[in-house]
């Protein structure tokens, strides 16, 4: 069996669709996979926050386009990404690989709550920014937006005093040396699915669903459905 896998083009993306390949070679003698990378709106639009596009498929929708005309056998998403509503002809396989949901605080001026009063802190989610607000309003929270090496080299030019980020990506990148805080469900929650991998195919693709279905976490599955819910 040979797989094309759709990704999106970061770093991250790459490294994720390079996890789930690796390890459905491992459960599949003879396996081989390909990465077919897929710039979606999200990655093309960078000078606007998110909650301001009125777009829930900024980084999944050109994926879909892909999977729909059989260009690729399946696609690798962050779930924190996925839209609630899937799309009539598309599936998702159970949850099977989920790292730390947390999200961090990279900063090189110490913790958030030590952090001197008008610090800028960078976050590209209005989600965190107004959990945040609630802990510290004494803060200066600013967009930004790009991939994570673009938003570190962003911190380190010193264009932001601090960013919050989510734990799994830095982890999966081997940038965990950067986090200098994890914040705990009782600070900000994360998003729903945050550090799950979603692994979306065509409907159609009945036996391909039911060989992933075969590798479900039910644990994992069962929480991050719970979350999406």
């Amino acid at each position: 069996m040979h797989l094309k896998i759709g990704t999106r083009g970061s770093r991250l993306a790459l490294a994720q669709a390079t996890l789930v390949g690796e390890y459905l070679k491992k459960q599949k003698e003879g396996l081989t996979y390909e990465l077919v990378v897929i710039r979606t709106k999200g990655d093309r639009i960078l000078d606007r926050p998110l909650h301001q596009m009125m777009d829930k498929g900024l980084f999944v929708k050109e994926i879909e386009q892909q999977l729909a005309q059989g260009s690729i056998d399946l696609a690798v998403h962050s779930y924190k990404d996925v839209p609630s509503q899937v799309p009539e002809g598309f599936v998702f396989a159970p949850v099977f690989m989920r790292a730390d949901p947390f999200d961090v605080l990279v900063s090189k001026k110490g913790g958030f709550f030590s952090l001197p009063a008008g610090s800028v802190v960078g976050t590209g989610s209005f989600r965190r920014v107004m959990q945040l607000k609630a802990l510290r309003n004494d803060l200066v929270y600013k967009n930004v937006r790009g991939n994570i090496n673009s938003r570190l080299q962003k911190l380190d030019d010193g264009e932001y005093d601090a960013l919050v980020l989510a734990g799994a990506g830095l982890r999966r990148l081997g940038l965990e040396s950067r986090i200098t805080q994890t914040f705990d469900e009782s600070e900000c929650v994360p998003a729903c699915g945050q550090g799950a991998l979603a692994i979306e195919l065509c409907a159609s693709r009945t036996d391909l669903h039911a060989w992933l279905a075969g590798l479900a976490n039910p644990e994992l599955d069962r929480c991050v459905a719970m979350e999406r819910a």
